[in-house]
């Protein structure tokens, strides 16, 4: 009868070890998230200084540690629009949006870039989903329903565009900036 008994114990015993195990994987990765935030922010200092070499490292390591962190990807996007290398920002951004889709600074980035380029469709899908990431009182949801209304004054036809990039009818968007 004592081989239950110890079969039992052993069982609570390993329990307590691989939970004790998950726990600290727990603290390292919220460490981990710290280190990366902190990488971050030197970041954005360097950016902010003009250092976009030291902005760039810093980024770097912060998704190094953090690989999904989404603000570092969009800051390493804008850094690289600002320095002409346009696809690898749309690179940063998409990254972004594919880390954290609620993220939406990385679809205003997106729609500014395309904007910047005169490509009107792409930079309507980026607007719309930017209004649609953002609540109706944030400012920047209420700048990206206006840009969408004044492309659609200035380029019209840029929504029939859509249908041929994206192969969908837009016909259920155009009101969007009415909501």
């Amino acid at each position: 009868m004592a081989y239950p008994q110890k079969t039992f114990l052993f069982f609570i015993f390993s329990f307590l070890i691989v939970g004790n195990v998950f726990s600290q994987q727990a603290d390292i990765s919220k460490e981990m998230r710290c280190q990366a935030e902190e990488y971050r922010q030197k970041g954005w200092q360097a950016q902010q200084a003009g250092d976009m070499n030291s902005a760039i490292s810093s980024y770097q390591k912060a998704l190094y540690i953090d690989p999904s962190y989404a603000c570092a990807f969009n800051d390493l996007g804008v850094i690289y629009e600002a320095r002409g290398f346009m696809d690898r920002a749309k690179e940063m951004y998409t990254k972004a949006m594919e880390a954290d889709p609620a993220y939406p600074s990385s679809y205003s980035n997106m729609a500014l870039l395309y904007e910047s380029q005169k490509d009107y469709p792409h930079a309507i899908v980026y607007w719309i989903k930017r209004s649609m990431v953002g609540s109706l009182g944030d400012p920047w949801t209420k700048v990206a329903l206006k840009r969408l209304e004044q492309i659609n004054q200035v380029h019209p036809n840029a929504f029939n565009e859509i249908d041929k990039i994206y192969g969908q009818t837009t016909g259920d968007i155009y009101p969007i900036w009415e909501r």
